[in-house]
């Protein structure tokens, strides 16, 4: 049920999407961490569940060579910037 960006073929008033056709097993297998990671961000910011924010911050791909206080530290700057758009029921400590 997810909608995974794709190419497409871009004309005067008209953008027509190539379908590239069902996902490949393990096409598919990379793809569904990050739509879970998405998932699970929406899902923490709508219950104020730091938790379950830091394990999805942590969980993405791209924090595989970041060490875990560095992490951290980066996780705290994110929701400080991010306060605003956040729910008033979210704790930043």
């Amino acid at each position: 049920g997810a909608i995974i960006e794709t190419n497409a073929v871009f004309r005067r008033d008209q953008v027509d999407p190539v379908y590239a056709g069902p996902m490949e097993g393990n096409i598919q297998a990379l793809t569904m961490r990050h739509v879970i990671n998405q998932q699970n961000t929406l899902r923490a910011a709508r219950e104020c569940d730091r938790d379950l924010a830091w394990t999805t911050f942590i969980n993405d791909p791209l924090m595989s060579k970041i060490e875990y206080r560095d992490g951290e530290k980066l996780f705290d700057q994110m929701l400080r910037a991010q306060k605003k758009y956040l729910p008033k029921g979210w704790k930043m400590d």
